[in-house]
């Protein structure tokens, strides 16, 4: 420090005794006020810069369970912002549908060419058959898509319309003729018969499907798991669980028969979902009008928990706004699904079990990071 901060120093500490004199010969301070300011006025500046002043602050936060670094690029400091974890779990009664076998393609068939007793009076005994049907249409491919599921094929006879697809059908020139539904196959195969159009040929249905009219094709059940975002907070999601079981009982006329035993097994995100189709997606409502949706049948979506985080995180998270995040999870599994060779369900026939569902198990854990809002 200069002499001259020291000197100012000195006098700033002796300012109060100004104008005092000790009584045992101590030195007496003999400088009058204004004497005193001048001095002051001119060596503050000095002083002033070759001072160090140092400020000692420490904050406490006793409800941060984690932090979140945050890097200021204007003055390359860095701040650790207080966030915390946030969860939701327990169980949850899910939304329950289930289909039956109703619509589906439907084939009328020559029986001259493929008797229905010989092909099992099933679609699946049409192997090599000349189908009539538009080419690129997806009637076609869906024909496609079963016919090579059961390792049989046909062969697509091209038509631009019904009236030709029934012309040909009549003249022998295919073997079969594709329905979207068995009533339409149901009201062709009348007309046919009672107009006399085949010549005596007779005619038969064949369902696509692999079950009866009116029998049970799927059980399905759903949740959503809401998540509530203020416009002073940042969401990130961190793990998700959901569980969901399903019970197989022995119908009433197989109740007390030792054909039929009871199941239960549990699907979660952490073991898979053999057997089922499986979805999860996310519904955003934010304030300002925004909302947005997003969902995958992908399975690893479900299989891998840290992959859907990921999709969900990138796909509907909004920061900054309030928000309110719905998570949706659904199974559904098909009857023929169902009587694979998985040995939790061994034994089960869609005509001796009922099925139902039990609650889902959920968790879904959360960071909560604040946001200063600005103008």
């Amino acid at each position: 420090m200069k002499a001259s901060a020291l000197a100012i120093s000195l006098i700033l500490m002796l300012v109060p005794l100004a104008g005092c004199a000790g009584s045992d010969g101590e030195v007496n301070i003999d400088l009058t006020t204004e004497e005193i300011q001048e001095l002051i006025d001119d060596n503050i500046d000095d002083f002033l810069n070759n001072t160090t002043v140092t400020v000692n602050q420490e904050n406490h936060n006793n409800n941060t369970t984690n932090s979140q670094t945050i890097v200021n690029h204007y003055n390359n400091t860095t701040i650790q912002q207080p966030s915390s974890l946030k969860s939701k779990s327990g169980t949850m009664a899910g939304v329950e549908t289930t289909n039956n076998f109703v619509l589906g393609l439907t084939l009328l068939v020559r029986e001259d060419v493929f008797p229905a007793a010989a092909a099992g009076n099933s679609a699946s005994g049409l192997d090599g058959a000349k189908i009539c049907v538009g080419i690129g249409t997806t009637t076609e491919g869906n024909m496609v898509d079963w016919f090579s599921s059961r390792s049989i094929s046909f062969t697509s006879v091209p038509v631009a319309d019904a009236a030709e697809a029934t012309a040909k059908f009549i003249d022998g020139s295919c073997d079969a003729m594709p329905f979207s539904s068995p009533e339409e196959a149901e009201q062709k195969k009348d007309q046919l018969d009672t107009d006399n159009s085949m010549g005596g040929v007779d005619i038969w249905i064949a369902h696509l499907a692999p079950g009866e009219i009116g029998e049970l094709s799927h059980v399905g059940n759903s949740i959503s798991i809401v998540i509530e975002q203020s416009s002073e907070e940042f969401v990130s999601l961190i793990s998700i669980f959901v569980s969901a079981e399903l019970f197989g009982t022995c119908n009433a006329e197989y109740a007390n028969s030792s054909d039929c035993s009871n199941f239960s097994f549990q699907t979660a995100t952490r073991d898979g979902t053999s057997g089922a189709e499986s979805m999860v997606g996310i519904t955003t409502t934010c304030s300002y009008g925004v909302s947005y949706s997003w969902s995958t049948s992908n399975p690893s979506a479900w299989v891998y928990p840290d992959y859907m985080i990921d999709v969900l995180q990138e796909n509907g998270m909004v920061s900054g706004l309030d928000c309110v995040y719905a998570l949706h999870f659904e199974l559904v599994f098909s009857t023929s699904g169902l009587q694979d060779d998985a040995p939790e369900r061994e034994g089960y026939e869609p005509s001796t079990h009922d099925l139902s569902w039990g609650d889902w198990v959920y968790s879904v854990v959360w960071e909560s990071t604040p946001i200063e809002q600005t103008d």
